[in-house]
């Protein structure tokens, strides 16, 4: 994840034509359908919180993670109200129960064998 240190800065840049609030609308819709209501979202892999900031526009309380520091100081800036927390998402634990934990764009990638 060392890139993300150099690429943190430019990052919302490179990716302005990512549909962030379409796919905000979507897993909405969709925690709506399923009725869990506007509780906690954890969103793994959060990067400068374009998405997290998507979610929370649209009345969700959401704690975001990633394992880059550099991207979190983006979010940060973002989003001086919501949470963050660096960690590694393969080997996190939490006493906080969230019922919805969403990811998107490449954090998946990043797994690279069965164990992670």
């Amino acid at each position: 994840m060392e890139a993300y240190t150099i690429f943190a800065k430019v990052y919302d840049e490179f990716m302005r034509d990512i549909p962030y609030e379409q796919w905000a609308d979507m897993i909405c819709a969709y925690i709506e359908n399923i009725n869990f209501g506007r509780k906690a979202i954890l969103e793994l892999g959060c990067g400068t919180g374009s998405f997290t900031k998507c979610l929370v526009e649209r009345g969700h309380r959401v704690k975001g993670m990633d394992f880059s520091e550099k991207m979190l100081k983006y979010a940060r800036r973002k989003l001086p109200r919501v949470t963050f927390e660096q960690n590694d998402i393969r080997a996190f634990k939490s006493d906080t129960k969230y019922w919805v934990m969403v990811s998107v764009c490449d954090v998946v990638n990043y797994m690279t064998d069965c164990n992670d």
